[in-house]
C-alpha cells in the first residue's frame, strides 16, 4: 500500500475513532491512539525509506504531533456541527502539508524521493487540485457579491 494513502486512511480514522464513536467501541475492540498510529507509520517510513533511527524518532514526533492536531481541528468542526465534506478536507490537506513541509526538511534528497514516489506525489496533486477548486470558488463568490447577485 502507498505510504501517502497509508498516513490519509490513518489519519482519517484516528479522527473519527475520537469524535463520536466511542460509545460503539466500548464493546468492541478499542482503537488505536495517535500515538500508536504515528509509531507505526513512523517504523513503516523508517523500514521503506532506510530512515536512521534519529530521523524515525523526528517521523514519530511530527506525525503525532500533526495527528493530533488535525484531530483537534476536526472534532472543532464536529462540536460546531459544521457538515461540508470540503471543508473537512480542507483541514485534512493544511496538516498534510505541514507534515510534508516537515518530511522535506528531514528527509536527505534520496529519502525524499522516495516518500514522494511510494504515493506522496499524488496525494500532493489532489490537495493541489482541491486548493485550486477551492480558490476559484471564493473568487466567483468574491465576483458575484461585487456584482450585487449575493
Amino acid at each position: 500500500m502507498k505510504i501517502a494513502a497509508v498516513l490519509a486512511v490513518s489519519i482519517t480514522v484516528a479522527c473519527l475513532a475520537h469524535t463520536g464513536l466511542s460509545a460503539q467501541n466500548q464493546q468492541q475492540e478499542k482503537p488505536k491512539s495517535v500515538e500508536e498510529m504515528a509509531a507505526e507509520q513512523a517504523d513503516l517510513l523508517g523500514e521503506r525509506l532506510g530512515l536512521e533511527y534519529w530521523q524515525v524518532f523526528y517521523v514519530d514526533s511530527i506525525l503525532t504531533a500533526n495527528f493530533k492536531g488535525m484531530e483537534e481541528d476536526i472534532k472543532r468542526l464536529g462540536e460546531s456541527r459544521v457538515s461540508m465534506e470540503s471543508i473537512y478536507f480542507e483541514v485534512q490537506d493544511r496538516w498534510a502539508e505541514k507534515t510534508d513541509s516537515a518530511f522535506m526538511k528531514l528527509f536527505n534528497e534520496e529519502q525524499w524521493k522516495k516518500y514522494m514516489s511510494s504515493g506522496a506525489r499524488k496525494a500532493k496533486k489532489e490537495r493541489d487540485r482541491r486548493a485550486k477548486e477551492r480558490m476559484q470558488s471564493n473568487l466567483e463568490l468574491q465576483e458575484r457579491m461585487g456584482e450585487g447577485k449575493l
